[in-house]
């Protein structure tokens, strides 16, 4: 039986080799492997890519220029994603590949990524870069935040455990969150999304809640974890995360009645990477529980 391998097509007009230059200036073990050009009395200009293979960081990809006009060209919608373990690796990309090309994303900080940015460069070919750090020896701590409410306890309770009230909160400034799915007893697991603001991308991000303990106006314990739409567990990395970022991270939410209409709060987020992503988690934090203090006075 022969393995089948699927490797990234690209078709150019006229800029084949132009644009595997380009990639091979700025991908380390990168070569053209093979290159066949259009000869004279054939269809295709002469002298141009009729074909050709070249790799890219060790990865193979086949491209050729187009031997007719066509009306379509390379979309956003089909990109390569780069993750790098350095930042001058991700500036070097970055500079290079929006030269002459469209920033569709400028390179900064995401909360789905320390250092994040989206191009396409001069030729229309579309890339997602991404930083994503190695966690040998990074120390870790615990995020706890603290708040108090001006809100009796069950309203607070409310909060975490009807869908109608998680969507109020759940998601950083500008975020929304179009879903939730709560299954709220020990042993359940809720699906939640966030979805970004369209200058950010736009995208749905899925988390899972699975509670391991339930003490009712009380404390709410469960691990995080990030999800396909399905609820399907994900790894942080191919979603463009850095390397130390948490799986089945274990959260504690506790609650505390300071009188008939004031409830403290407290969130504790355990074993994050001390770095950018965990001051991200926490600001992020924070500011839901700011959206759901906004929702306590709405209600």
């Amino acid at each position: 039986m022969t393995m089948q391998q699927i490797t990234t097509f690209l078709m150019f007009e006229g800029k084949a080799e132009e644009a595997m230059n380009l990639y091979l200036s700025l991908f380390k073990q990168s070569e053209i492997r093979s290159i066949t050009r259009y000869g004279a009395n054939v269809t295709g200009a002469e002298g141009t890519v009729q074909q050709a293979v070249f790799a890219l960081n060790g990865q193979e990809f086949m491209c050729i220029d187009s031997s007719i006009q066509h009306q379509f060209t390379f979309t956003p919608s089909m990109s390569l994603f780069v993750t790098c373990a350095a930042e001058e690796e991700i500036d070097q990309l970055y500079i290079g590949l929006s030269q002459g090309g469209e920033v569709l994303m400028p390179l900064a900080p995401y909360p789905f990524s320390e250092k994040y940015g989206w191009v396409s460069d001069k030729f229309g070919v579309s890339w997602q870069l991404s930083l994503v750090k190695m966690s040998e020896d990074i120390p870790k701590r615990d995020i706890v935040i603290t708040r108090v409410f001006n809100a009796p306890i069950e309203l607070v309770w409310r909060a975490w455990t009807d869908p109608e009230h998680v969507m109020q909160w759940w998601g950083p400034d500008h975020f929304t969150s179009p879903s939730a799915q709560i299954d709220f007893c020990e042993g359940g697991i809720s699906l939640v999304c966030m979805r970004a603001p369209k200058e950010f991308g736009g995208q749905d991000m899925y988390s899972t809640w699975a509670y391991t303990k339930i003490v009712p106006l009380q404390r709410i314990e469960y691990i995080h974890n990030l999800a396909d739409k399905n609820g399907k567990k994900a790894d942080p990395v191919q979603m463009g995360m850095p390397a130390d970022f948490p799986q089945d991270q274990r959260h504690v939410v506790t609650f505390k009645t300071l009188s008939d209409n004031q409830t403290e709060l407290t969130v504790t987020e355990y074993g994050w990477a001390v770095g950018h992503m965990m001051e991200m988690s926490q600001l992020g934090m924070e500011q839901c529980l700011d959206k759901m203090a906004a929702s306590f006075a709405i209600g």
